[in-house]
C-alpha cells in the first residue's frame, strides 16, 4: 500500500481508510530517524558537548547512544539512508544541532 500510495496509484477513499488505521507511517524508517534526532536534540539541548556515549538510556528506555553509533556507522559507510535526498537531509540536520561523527 506504501508503494501504490507514493505512486498516486491509490483513490481517495483509500488514502483515507489506510491513513486512518493506527500508527500509520508512509516511511517507517524515516519515522524512525527523526525520533531518533528529536531525542538527540532533547538530550543535548544547552550542552556544548553534544558527545553521546553508547551506553546512554534516556528516562523512557531510549537507547539514544545505541541510535548515535548506527547513525556514525551509516555515515562512515556512505549514506545515512536508501533515499539519497533524506541522507542529505539528515545529514544538514545534525550538522545544525552539532552532531559529532
Amino acid at each position: 500500500m506504501r508503494g501504490r500510495a507514493i505512486r498516486g496509484e491509490l483513490k481517495t477513499h483509500q488514502i483515507i481508510m489506510t491513513e486512518s488505521l493506527p500508527d500509520w507511517t508512509y516511511d517507517p524508517f524515516h519515522d524512525k530517524f527523526m525520533e531518533g534526532v528529536k531525542r538527540f536534540i532533547e538530550f543535548t539541548k544547552g550542552k556544548k558537548n553534544k558527545s553521546v556515549p553508547q551506553s546512554t538510556v534516556v528516562g523512557d528506555g531510549y537507547r539514544l547512544g545505541i541510535w548515535v553509533s548506527k547513525v556514525r556507522e551509516k555515515q562512515k559507510k556512505g549514506s545515512l539512508s536508501s533515499n539519497q535526498l533524506y541522507s542529505v537531509f539528515y545529514k544538514k540536520l545534525l550538522d545544525q544541532y552539532g552532531f559529532e561523527w
